[in-house]
């Protein structure tokens, strides 16, 4: 029997609602789930899965329902698992009808027999859930402390350390303690029974408010808190030191730095041995099979999938999807799908959401570009070195050129002014013009 199994039950199910339609993601969730957007070197399900893998070695059998909202979810979810984890067990059930949290809950009854999770798959958690060993007899809300409570679940704390009562988005001060969307519960089936009399009721979000009636989803906290009111139900809360959004393009980007440091940090040596001395690898990165890379800056923060070629490209802060070409680019804080071609022959720095089998060819300058006066150190070519450069009427001092590069079109030049700030500049050969763009302004 593995080691912790004796202190608890033999069986766990950990449920998954991914029903939702991930509109906070498009374009990339138009023709797949949010949890099989990539995510540092493989997807946001991948990393939800290894979040739980511990709790292998503390149950006997650790089962998964996940809830989707159609077949052709279903189809590229089972498919990545049977690819990726084809040794868990995992029962799909549908939720056609969106009501809610609770309602896909409901839809799960008959998986739901003893202990089990729920967990919010698009949220990934800094946490142990090894700590269930301690005392599996008690329901568990993971949460952390936010600065804006407003915004969040909120739970509130009793003298004796228990959540008495959780409420949704708190317009009055209760405290400060969020909840991340992740629950334990030592009976599935008291669970469904709260859910039972939180639909009986009506109660959507907040039965306090009076427009409750008119919001279409039933939500988790009523349930938890009709436990806790009637069944007596004892609910710690593990404080989690951070909670990690894959939501939205903003918040994935912000992940997928976590990860790449958390997970990827051993392999950067491999990484830039991959590639020739024209490639600059800034760590940490995360670069897939079979990808080709030439005279670009790759770095920090950048996960790149199977099989894209990058040529000319400076790229920072950014997912980049499988069978991609990227040429003559300079961009961050960007989230490229699979398929997609993007060529920027004016290099300047650009940020980019684009979907699955896009196509973007920019052949001008953007309206955030600025014509400058440059004076360069020039010896056998124009253009050799910018030493100083003219930005909103003054004239700034270049400390450090930072990388360059060459394209058909000119030269460009990351560089850094003596009052601390970041440029592009770039150098038109055929129209004879200099464009400067802010690359990082102080902070």
């Amino acid at each position: 029997m593995r080691k912790g199994v004796q202190n608890m039950q033999k069986s766990l199910v950990i449920a998954l609602p991914m029903a939702g339609w991930g509109t906070r993601m498009r374009p990339h969730t138009w023709n797949k789930p949010k949890q099989l957007c990539r995510l540092a070197g493989a997807t946001t399900l991948d990393y939800v899965i290894k979040q739980f893998a511990p709790l292998h070695e503390l149950f006997e059998l650790v089962r998964y329902v996940f809830i989707i909202s159609s077949q052709d979810h279903h189809q590229q979810i089972y498919r990545h698992m049977q690819r990726h984890f084809p040794d868990l067990q995992v029962s799909y059930v549908f939720q056609t009808e969106m009501n809610g949290q609770s309602g896909a809950i409901k839809l799960c009854q008959e998986h739901l027999t003893g202990p089990m999770i729920m967990s919010f798959p698009d949220t990934l958690i800094d946490t142990e859930f090894t700590s269930l060993v301690n005392d599996p007899d008690t329901a568990v809300a993971w949460g952390v402390y936010v600065n804006e409570p407003q915004h969040y679940g909120i739970a509130h704390i009793n003298d004796e350390h228990w959540i008495d009562h959780i409420v949704e988005k708190p317009q009055k001060y209760i405290g400060n303690l969020a909840m991340v969307g992740a629950y334990y519960f030592p009976s599935g089936e008291q669970f469904i029974s709260a859910i039972d009399r939180q639909m009986e009721r009506g109660i959507k979000k907040d039965p306090n408010d009076s427009k409750d009636r008119l919001t279409r989803e039933y939500y988790v906290v009523p349930a938890i808190n009709i436990m806790i009111a009637e069944d007596n139900l004892k609910m710690r809360v593990i404080q989690a030191p951070a909670m990690h959004d894959t939501g939205r393009p903003d918040a994935m980007i912000a992940t997928n730095q976590y990860i790449l440091e958390k997970y990827w940090r051993d392999r950067q040596a491999e990484f830039t041995r991959r590639f020739e001395h024209h490639v600059i690898i800034n760590p940490p990165v995360a670069i897939g099979d079979g990808v080709q890379i030439k005279n670009s800056i790759i770095g920090p923060n950048v996960s790149i999938a199977d099989n894209t070629f990058i040529d000319d490209a400076e790229i920072s802060d950014s997912i980049i999807g499988s069978k991609c070409q990227i040429e003559q680019v300079r961009m961050k804080n960007s989230l490229i799908g699979d398929d997609v071609t993007v060529i920027d022959t004016r290099t300047c720095c650009r940020q980019l959401n684009l979907g699955d089998d896009s196509s973007l060819t920019i052949e001008s300058p953007g309206e955030k570009n600025k014509k400058a006066i440059v004076t360069c150190h020039s010896s056998a070519t124009y253009a050799e070195r910018p030493v100083a450069f003219e930005w909103g009427g003054k004239r700034l001092e270049i400390d450090a050129i930072l990388s360059r590069w060459r394209t058909q079109f000119g030269r460009g030049f990351r560089v850094r002014t003596k009052d601390d700030r970041q440029f592009t500049l770039f150098y038109d050969e055929g129209e004879d013009d200099w464009l400067i763009e802010v690359f990082a302004d102080r902070p």
